[in-house]
């Protein structure tokens, strides 16, 4: 069993946490992506919205199915 946060948890749960905070962090797409980086400084805002919108259904998404 692994630790973490005061308890023990399951390799398959750690992998699970460790998917959940990296797809969290895809919200910051502009600042936590390099491609995100390049393309943001070339949208409009409406397209930052629209990409926005997209990353959060894509992350929802996979919330849902795979954790």
């Amino acid at each position: 069993m692994i630790e973490y946060q005061g308890e023990k948890i399951t390799p398959k749960k750690a992998a699970k946490e460790i998917i959940h905070e990296i797809l969290t962090e895809a919200y910051d797409w502009s600042q936590n992506s390099s491609c995100g980086q390049e393309i943001y400084e070339k949208l409009t805002d409406r397209e930052q919205i629209l990409i926005y919108e997209q990353v959060k259904k894509l992350v929802l998404r996979i919330n849902l199915r795979y954790l």
